[in-house]
């Protein structure tokens, strides 16, 4: 092992090879360009571009390092922990690391899972580097915040770090990425323009939904980079790499409106020819139709609503923070304003019933919806909703692969998960059986590429 510097680190996206999405891996990105220094040689492996188990682990095997960094989510945590094996068997000098959401919410049973490797849990771009350190020697393992690692005495942790001024990061190691080999968009698969390119302009969140587990990796605390960061980086990606559409993934863009306001201004005053959308979902609680108004001028065509039920019962449950009447609101402020609103739903929270299920198939059609993703709730470790259905007996499994949207995992009171499912391909079809609805998704499919990964993605709810 490498001493004192010149150390070969490989970070790695883990594939998921059942998904749809092809996504450029900002977390990754952001931790290289964090990271890199003249006497370090640090490369990325996106496992998203390969469809194929045998394709990757070709790849995987043919890069020569010293750590290897596995990025991973709860569906293909199984995936990391099968490539580890892989790794520890032809490389058995080489350090192996695991971290993402997954690993930030449960990281002592990840850590007894993987007793050979090193988990982190939190934020990685100055937990990387500070182990990238203590492989060289440069410092002590127990520097590393958010690591557990194992020494005579057992099983360490020390406490995760949050980055506290996001404007001190450097931007996202563009320079790596293939920009053509990402064809759909990240969430949604639509977009308008190519080449498109993501960004995160703040982190954390302050709300408590009982079924979110992103607050695991990024805190309950909001924090947000300056307009003039923002804008900084946009230009870069515009100028520097001909990106023409921006996907905004931030859990909460618009929490403080004064800021987003500042953002899209900027884009106006600087005529910066940028198409932009949040697929990821957007709270917009503190939008008004000037507001929606002036993102449709600085280039917003879409937003994405995490409405989840038409009960009101059912959102005070889940703790969130708006009712049916205020996401109707909104929603239709932002239809009105010229922007595509997608809707977000979930079946099978507490409290759901079939005739819940209709109230929320009856308001989505209600609400001036573009579109709409009806989703099978997913107890997700670390989440207050999983707990709770532990509690009451609902975790019908615990087949991590099938810990997405399209497979039902809970049985609840009169309704199974078999049924829960059959609630939802009903949801689908109705939703979508309307000519007016159809056709304007059917507009929305700009590359055979797009169409491919729909095909794919439908095929998926129907098999799921």
């Amino acid at each position: 092992m490498p001493q004192r510097g010149n150390v070969r680190a490989l970070l790695v996206n883990v594939p998921s090879y059942a998904s749809h999405l092809r996504g450029i891996p900002l977390g990754l990105l952001y931790i290289v360009s964090s990271c890199r220094r003249p006497d370090r040689t640090l490369e990325l492996l996106d496992g998203a571009l390969y469809s194929r188990r045998s394709g990757f682990e070709e790849a995987l095997l043919a890069r020569q390092f010293d750590v290897l960094g596995l990025s991973a989510i709860t569906q293909n945590v199984d995936e990391a922990a099968r490539i580890a094996r892989l790794v520890r068997n032809r490389r058995p000098d080489a350090k192996i690391v695991v971290g993402g959401v997954h690993a930030s919410t449960v990281p002592l049973e990840l850590a007894d899972a993987l007793p050979d490797c090193h988990v982190i849990a939190g934020e990685g771009e100055e937990s990387f580097g500070l182990y990238l350190d203590a492989v060289e020697g440069k410092t002590g393992f127990e520097n590393v915040p958010g690591l557990y690692w194992r020494d005579a005495g057992g099983l360490r942790s020390s406490p995760p770090k949050p980055i506290g001024d996001l404007d001190a990061l450097p931007f996202p190691a563009y320079d790596l990425v293939d920009f053509p080999a990402y064809t759909v968009g990240v969430h949604g698969l639509f977009f308008k323009r190519k080449p498109l390119a993501s960004m995160i302009t703040s982190r954390g969140c302050p709300f408590k939904c009982s079924f979110c587990a992103k607050t695991a990796l990024t805190g309950f605390t909001w924090r947000a980079r300056s307009p003039e960061n923002v804008i900084e980086e946009i230009e870069l990606l515009a100028e520097r790499y001909g990106v023409r559409e921006i996907h905004f993934e931030d859990d909460n863009i618009a929490l403080k409106p004064e800021r987003l306001m500042a953002i899209c201004e900027a884009i106006v005053r600087k005529r910066l020819d940028i198409a932009w959308k949040c697929p990821h979902g957007i709270y917009a609680g503190g939008l008004d139709h000037d507001m929606f108004r002036l993102m449709r001028r600085s280039g917003c065509y879409s937003l994405s609503f995490g409405v989840e039920s038409g009960s009101d019962e059912l959102l005070r449950r889940a703790g969130k923070t708006q009712d049916t009447a205020s996401l109707r609101k909104t929603i239709e402020s932002a239809h009105t304003a010229g922007i595509q609103c997608i809707g977000f739903f979930i079946f099978g929270l507490e409290g759901e019933t079939p005739e819940t299920i209709r109230q929320t198939v009856d308001f989505a059609k209600s609400l001036p919806l573009d579109a709409a993703q009806f989703n099978l709730c997913v107890p997700f470790k670390g989440t207050p909703i999983r707990e709770r259905y532990l509690e009451l007996g609902y975790v019908a499994g615990e087949d991590f692969a099938s810990y997405d949207v399209d497979h039902a995992v809970v049985n609840l009171p009169g309704l199974s998960a078999a049924e829960l499912k059959k609630h939802r391909l009903r949801a689908f079809a109705e939703f979508y059986a309307r000519p007016s609805i159809m056709l304007r998704n059917l507009r929305n499919i700009s590359s055979l590429d797009v169409l491919r990964a729909l095909l794919y993605r439908l095929r998926n709810i129907w098999r799921a």
